[in-house]
């Protein structure tokens, strides 16, 4: 990892008004988050979530002692937001008897955790159906927020289920984490004529910002999470969806992707 370029896009993102930095144990980047962002800024001038993939848990001991890793590869005393990684295997297991949060109480800990300081939200990065998802949101309603997959192109898939898990989301008033909100990289760059129609809409957007833009225009959103959409130096998305000529983008993203699909692009 570039140390040094880290240290510059923490600092561009701050500068921005941004403040919601995301890790993982699996991302093995917490080291180089504390050194960029921990050890260089006032901890009351950002917010930290980082995950703990419920994926590798093998012990029930696991969980406390990650946990804890966690915590000193960082450099905190809390985490602002804790997520656990989830799908229908790992809460309900194979047989649907309990998978692996249920088995070795994984929720319970966190609101330990949390009485103690140790984190100060509580919330999970979901990746299955939205029936799963309704089930998790009805038996824990101590979850705060919930993190999916959420971009235009996905938004009706029936396998990432986008509109549906967010509609369970607003159903259960949670607050809501986008990942992927340029598919990985593949909105970031569109078939030449979609471009061409999103251009003559609006010439200063770029196509990843079409993207980010839709996501943005959301009830109960916390944040997005985008992976390597921008460098140094590019002009970052504004907050508003709404542009100042009153435009809806939401509705221009969605023409300029219907555009697509007609001409089988």
């Amino acid at each position: 990892m570039d140390q040094k370029q880290l240290q510059k896009m923490v600092d561009l993102f701050l500068e921005k008004g941004f403040t919601y930095f995301d890790t993982s144990y699996v991302y093995h980047s917490e080291n180089a988050i504390r050194e960029a962002l921990l050890m260089r800024y006032d901890r009351d001038s950002y917010t930290l979530a980082s995950k703990l993939p419920a994926f590798i848990i093998q012990q029930e001991k696991q969980v406390e002692t990650i946990f804890e890793e966690q915590r000193n590869k960082c450099g905190v005393q809390f985490f602002d937001y804790y997520l656990y990684n989830l799908n229908k295997i790992l809460y309900n297991g194979v047989d649907g008897k309990g998978g692996t949060m249920k088995r070795f109480h994984m929720f319970e800990r966190m609101q330990n955790w949390k009485a103690a300081g140790k984190i100060h939200h509580i919330g999970f990065s979901f990746h299955d159906d939205a029936e799963t998802l309704d089930e998790i949101l009805t038996d824990h309603p101590e979850v705060e927020f919930a993190q999916i997959a959420f971009n235009y192109y996905d938004y009706e898939s029936p396998f990432l289920q986008a509109k549906k898990c967010y509609d369970v989301i607003q159903k259960h008033r949670c607050q809501m984490v986008v990942m992927e909100p340029v598919k990985g990289g593949m909105r970031a760059s569109v078939p030449e004529k979609t471009g061409a129609e999103m251009k003559k809409m609006h010439p200063e957007l770029s196509e990843a910002s079409w993207a980010i833009r839709f996501a943005a225009d959301l009830n109960y959103i916390k944040g997005q999470l985008a992976k390597n959409h921008y460098t140094v130096g590019d002009k970052l998305p504004e907050e508003k969806v709404i542009l100042a000529d009153g435009t809806d983008v939401t509705e221009q993203v969605v023409k300029a992707e219907k555009w697509l699909i007609e001409h089988e692009f």
